[in-house]
């Protein structure tokens, strides 16, 4: 994917100016599953994905523009890891420079109570680690993992490790529970349950006696 992101203003306050950025990003991608008979009539099947991503943004000196698209106040660096789309297609006006190359690897598990039943994910984990030229390291290792299956439960885990800083930077956790009914008055019960780290706290929350930090 190669892209041109360009950005025309015009205001009452300030004259003419424009802001084009050049944008691309390849991405390869492997599949590979194994099937495994259990219980005689049950069945498992592994399926990995090995990926190799790579994005970029150009460079543009950006202080003279005006901004309408505010940023975000968090940077979801695991998000766009994850999803490279998410770094070239940004809708920011401040969006940043990049130049970063991922490499990931994504497994799932399916599981089939015997040979006519429908196969069920179980797991869902992706995890990957980048390395950031922009920044001349390692961006970080990220985790994405989602388990089904476990009847009415389910559940997510996240989490980013900073490698320089030998530190976890976010973690997530979400917990949920699902119960469906066949009377006309109550269809489903969905609880959930969610904690979240943050080790660099944004600005928003850093308050003191009322003064913003």
């Amino acid at each position: 994917e190669v892209g041109w992101h360009q950005t025309l203003y015009k205001t009452d306050r300030r004259e003419f100016a424009e802001r084009g950025l050049l944008t691309a990003r390849a991405e390869l991608r492997s599949r590979f599953a194994r099937r495994f008979d259990y219980k005689r009539t049950g069945e498992l099947r592994h399926v990995l994905e090995p990926r190799l991503g790579w994005a970029y943004v150009s460079a543009r000196q950006q202080d003279e523009n005006p901004l309408f698209v505010p940023q975000a106040v968090v940077r979801q660096s695991r998000l766009r890891t994850l999803s490279l789309e998410n770094l070239t297609r940004d809708p920011s006006d401040r969006i940043r420079r990049a130049n970063r190359i991922v490499l990931g690897l994504g497994q799932r598990l399916y599981t089939r109570g015997h040979s006519r039943a429908p196969l069920i994910m179980n797991l869902d984990l992706l995890t990957a680690i980048d390395w950031d030229f922009v920044e001349g390291g390692l961006g970080g290792i990220h985790v994405d993992a989602r388990m089904m299956g476990a009847g009415p439960f389910g559940a997510r885990v996240v989490g980013t490790v900073d490698p320089e800083a030998g530190a976890l930077d976010e973690a997530g956790l979400e917990l949920s529970f699902r119960k469906r009914f066949k009377s006309p008055w109550l269809r489903q019960i969905r609880m959930t349950a969610g904690y979240r780290y943050r080790r660099r706290l944004p600005l928003v929350l850093e308050v003191d006696r009322g003064i913003l930090q």
